[in-house]
């Protein structure tokens, strides 16, 4: 049985993601092309109204629910 990933497990912890590295849960690139990035800032999405990633790369606005720390994801395939 798969578990279901909670995207709002770390929500109260998305401001201290400034400066990290992040990646779309989906595997996705992007806007940028890339499918690594950088947070800039964190505020709200004004089209989703949402918490909301700005991209250091290129001034894009992500979703936060919709992204994960790259070290996280590295942590975790090394355990599988």
């Amino acid at each position: 049985m798969s578990k279901k990933v909670d995207k709002f497990e770390h929500s109260n912890d998305w401001e201290n993601w400034v400066g990290l590295q992040i990646i779309k849960r989906s595997g996705k690139p992007f806007k940028s092309g890339e499918k690594v990035g950088i947070v800039e800032s964190v505020e709200i999405n004004p089209n989703s109204d949402k918490k909301a990633f700005r991209m250091k790369e290129d001034q894009t606005l992500v979703d936060c629910h919709q992204c994960q720390l790259l070290k996280e994801v590295v942590e975790t395939s090394k355990i599988k």
